[in-house]
């Protein structure tokens, strides 16, 4: 067997970790801090987008809310117009306020115009406007109908 010496070297080994420490130029350190930077920026990002998002749900239930109390308001006016059991009464505004679930909040002002008669039919042209909220997140629709007695 045949044995090897092993040469040490002259340099003593302060010497040899400070010239590792001269070589080394910190791009680890700056790579990290880039990351965490783009990372956090997606991030908030991300947050934008979802908060959003939920605010953009929240205005179309108001505003369906509010479309359904308009065609609520205009289909009891319909039904105080021409009622089944007979002759009904055009007034000329009213106000509706849901308790209901569903339409809790919610309110239609209504009105109603008789035109007519025109060739012996009767029209009337009903009006609904339905409100849902309150401020900022209030929600209006209208729907206009024309029914015939």
């Amino acid at each position: 067997m045949f044995l090897r010496s092993r040469k040490k070297s002259s340099w003593p080994v302060q010497q040899l970790q400070s010239l590792g420490a001269r070589k080394q130029k910190g791009l680890g350190l700056v790579a990290a801090i880039f990351v965490i930077t783009v990372m956090a920026l997606i991030a908030v990002g991300i947050s934008n987008l979802v908060v959003t998002g939920q605010q953009s749900y929240g205005h179309e239930v108001l505003s369906t809310r509010a479309f359904l109390a308009a065609e609520s308001g205009a289909q009891l006016t319909v039904n105080a117009v021409i009622p089944p059991s007979g002759v009904g009464t055009c007034a000329a505004t009213s106000t509706e306020t849901f308790t209901v679930e569903g339409l809790n909040g919610c309110s239609a002002l209504t009105s109603c115009s008789q035109l007519g008669p025109i060739d012996g039919i009767t029209y009337y042209d009903i009006s609904s406007e339905g409100r849902c909220g309150s401020g900022v997140d209030q929600a209006i629709r209208r729907v206009v109908l024309r029914v015939q007695q």
